[in-house]
Order: structure tokens, then sequence, then C-alpha cells
């Protein structure tokens, strides 16, 4: 199958289970659309934070770099669950501590598996 064709199958897969996990959460059918369409660019800001720092230098890249790159990516995933979990009548707090909860998370397990991952020496094969 075209990898092309591939992409648009598995992005429109994703959106889908956004939308219907939406839908579960009883949303109204703008929030469900707006939520579909943030799950979408997701996947589109991964392709441009990939293009920031291209997978051919990730064995060379520095550790401050490698933690820039962590950051950022714990961002876009605290943007997603933030649109997930979007309720209009949200107050700011609530919504503001659920995304900083949800970057905080990822943000820590990605550079603690990278600074495990460093610090092991690597074994013969």
């Amino acid at each position: 199958m075209n990898p092309i064709i591939r992409t648009y199958i598995f992005y429109g897969l994703f959106m889908s289970l956004y939308a219907a996990i939406s839908w579960m959460l009883e949303d109204s059918a703008s929030l469900i659309f707006l939520k579909a369409l943030g799950s979408g660019m997701y996947f589109l800001s991964q392709e441009g934070l990939r293009a920031r720092f291209p997978e051919r230098y990730d064995a060379t890249r520095s550790l401050a770099t490698w933690i820039e790159f962590k950051l950022l990516n714990a961002v876009l995933f605290g943007t997603l669950i933030t649109f997930i979990n979007f309720k209009p009548d949200a107050p700011l707090d609530t919504t503001f501590r659920g995304f900083v909860a949800a970057a905080g998370v990822v943000a820590a397990l990605d550079i603690g598996f990278l600074l495990y991952g460093r610090r092991r020496p690597e074994r013969p094969s």
C-alpha cells in the first residue's frame, strides 16, 4: 500500500477514535469536531518537530538537544490531552493543571528513560 494512503488512513482512524471518545464524554457535535481536528493536528505537529530534529542525527545529538526534543514532544502530548479533555465551561486553572500534569508526566518519563539509556553501558552484539 502507498505510504501516503497508509498515513491518511492512520490519521483518519486516530481522529475517529478521539471523536468516539469525545462522543462517549457526551460532548456537543461542534466540540467533537474540534477535538477530532485537534487530535489530527498532533501527528502533523510531530512531523514538524521531527523536521526540526531530524532522525538521522539522533545518534549524535547532544544531551541538551535531546532534552529539548523530549520537552517539546511532551508539550505536544499535553496539548493533545488538553484538547481531548476540554470542556467549554471548565475553569482555566483546571484546564491548565491538566495540561501541566500530562506534559509533566510525559516529560519526566521520556527524559528519565533517556538518561537511563545513556547511563547503561552498551553490550557487545
